[in-house]
Parts: structure tokens; sequence; C-alpha cells
């Protein structure tokens, strides 16, 4: 049975029992994944098994709206879902992104259309702040960065949104990118072991990126740089700032004219050959440099126009004892 919960608050308007709206909008999320606002709202009463005079489908352009607000409740745990406050930080940082990473590999659809309204715009949903619902996700995340914080786990600068962009980017790797990665590279992100190795690799950056001694040099936060009035900043961010907030001691910061120049190299000589040469010399000057002509002559003569797609031998002899 469906929890109320699990829904977007809108669905109190349509005036049907959660599991009946679930049922639709699990319908008609993959045919607006395919066909955007020319969806036929009929072929998804079929699908359903409901009227075609069902609320939900008598304006495709509400039911698309609709299909948004869902498809980012069914991707984000809930609050009461994380227990953060009996957790220590790293391990609730863990539990937020294994949750996170979960529920978007079980709702790959969900993700393909929310992928699609960014690239495609077909809702326009720019300056339309009715659409989407307030999203608790920020708000869990701010509350484990600031225990972090307080703790003195995780570095300062850090905001909410920062770590917002890193779960998201990850956990829609498999929907997102898959096909595509596994025909280039033979990479089945529905094996086993690659599905959990993924989560694991979801995990891991986000904890090595709050925990590293990195300096931080952004300020705040990475993704402050254009502020905004319609939404709040990060509270871990505005209350644990280093770089230009200068409030954190003993955190290393640059300014870039503190910085060197490495792109000159005028007067820059190589001092082990004593011609004046510069000090960058060519790459076949290097021990164990190959040419490409040679690398293609290793793999038989075999040229790009030839290539099988299939894992060179040349790359796999790298990782041979």
């Amino acid at each position: 049975m469906t929890n109320p919960a699990d829904l977007p608050g809108s669905h109190r308007r349509y005036d049907c029992p959660p599991d009946e709206y679930q049922l639709i909008l699990d319908t008609a999320i993959p045919e607006l994944v395919r066909s955007g606002l020319a969806a036929d709202t009929r072929d998804i009463a079929v699908g359903a098994g409901v009227p075609s005079t069902h609320p939900l489908l008598q304006d495709t352009g509400a039911l698309y709206d609709e299909a948004i607000r869902y498809a980012f409740r069914r991707l984000w745990p809930r609050p009461e879902d994380l227990d953060v406050e009996r957790l220590v930080p790293a391990e609730a940082v863990r539990s937020l992104v294994r949750t996170a990473y979960r529920r978007h590999r079980a709702n790959p659809d969900a993700v393909r259309l929310i992928i699609a309204e960014n690239v495609m715009s077909r809702s326009h949903l720019e300056g339309r702040s009715d659409v989407l619902e307030s999203s608790p996700v920020v708000l869990q995340i701010d509350r484990v960065l600031m225990r972090g914080q307080d703790y003195g786990a995780f570095r300062p600068g850090i905001s909410a949104e920062d770590v917002y962009v890193l779960i998201t980017s990850l956990c829609c790797f498999p929907a997102s990118q898959g096909t595509m990665f596994h025909l280039l590279y033979g990479t089945d992100m529905d094996h086993a072991a690659t599905v959990d190795g993924l989560e694991k690799l979801a995990s891991d950056t986000v904890l090595a990126f709050l925990t590293t001694s990195m300096p931080t040099t952004q300020g705040s936060s990475y993704t402050h740089a254009a502020p905004t009035t319609t939404t709040p900043s990060s509270v871990s961010a505005s209350l644990y700032t280093a770089g230009d907030g200068g409030s954190i001691e003993e955190v290393v910061t640059y300014r870039p004219e503190d910085l060197p120049d490495l792109t000159d190299v005028t007067g820059l000589t190589d001092p082990h050959d004593g011609s004046g040469a510069p000090a960058f010399p060519s790459y076949d000057r290097y021990e164990n440099y190959t040419s490409y002509d040679t690398y293609a002559d290793d793999r038989g003569g075999v040229d790009d126009s030839e290539d099988d797609g299939t894992v060179d031998n040349g790359i796999a002899a790298l990782y041979d004892d």
C-alpha cells in the first residue's frame, strides 16, 4: 500500500486513492520521457487501467508538472528515513548517500524525466515557482554537515548545495550514461558487482570530499558564486566558512594573485644538459617514450578504423605482473 507521505502534497488535488495516483504516474513517466507534452493520455489510461476521464489525465501539461513533482519525491529520502542524530557524522553521510543512490537506482525513469526536462525544457520551469514543491533534501544535508563540522570531522567552506551536486551527479550516472558507458567500456551498470561498486564509489567520493585536507579557496561554498534572492543559503556554509569569510583559523587560503604564473617559461632552461635548451623537452626525450606509430605496430598494425570496440590489449598489459 502506498504511503501518502511518499507522494507530493499536490496528489490531494486529484481526489483519488494514493495507490491509484502512484499507478497512473508510474505508467505516465516512461511515456512522458519519450514523448514529452505530446504524450497520449489515452494510452496512459489504458496502461494504468483507469478511465481516460480520470482527473490526472485531463491535461497533458498538468500531468507533466505532476510527474516532475512525483519524480523528485521518489528520488530523495524523507527526513524520517534518516536518523542522522544517532549516527556519527561519517556514517550519517554514508547513510544519506546510500539511501539516495538506492532510490535513484530503483526509479531510473524518474531520473530520466528530470534529465529530459533539464535538457529540453519542455515545461519551461524557469520562473514557475509553483511547479516544484519545497524539498527537505538540502535541509537534511545541512544537518549532517553541521554535526560533522561541530565535531571537526568535515572541512569548512562546504555547503549543502555542494554536496547535493556531488550526490545527484553520481546517483544519476547509471540512468543518464549507463547504456553508452556499457557500449564503450563493457561495464554493465546492472551487474550486481557494479551496482554495489557504484554505491560505494558515491559514498566514498562524498565522504572524501568532506574530509580532505585540500585547502579551501572558494569561501563558503563552491556553488554560491551567484547569490539568489529566491532561496536561502546553506546554514552550514554560513556558519563554517573559510576563504573570503576568513572566520576559520588554520585554514590555508590563497588568492589568485598569490599563486605563481606557471604558464610563463621565459628564461627557464634545462639544468642537466648545459645547452640552454628549454626546461621542458619534447616527449620523445623521455625514457620509455612510445610514439603512436610504434604503439600501432605493437597492436599488429590495427588502426582506429579497424577497431572492433573491445578493450585494448595495450591497456590491459599495463596491469600485467
